[in-house]
């Protein structure tokens, strides 16, 4: 399997920070969504994990790093990482 990188300038990109504490390192979380089996297309309950990005400095997670999931989308209490 042949893969290419791409060359990428970052000095044309733009630096993300925490909506909450400013901070700007990440790290990869997931909230996970029950299902009903009504709702699911194998008739059985199931869980769904959504991948997310969670500040590292206090575990808020940015609105644009969440699909809109409904009401409560953003739980009021961070995180807790350890």
């Amino acid at each position: 399997m042949n893969q290419q990188q791409a060359n990428i300038d970052l000095s044309n990109s733009e630096a993300y920070a925490c909506e909450s504490c400013g901070h700007d390192t990440f790290v990869t979380v997931f909230k996970l969504r029950k299902l009903s089996s009504i709702a699911s297309p194998t008739g059985a309950e199931m869980l769904v994990p959504i991948q997310a990005f969670a500040c590292k400095e206090c575990g808020f997670i940015n609105k644009e790093f969440l699909p809109d999931l409904g009401e409560d989308s953003q739980d009021e209490s961070p995180l807790t990482l350890v």
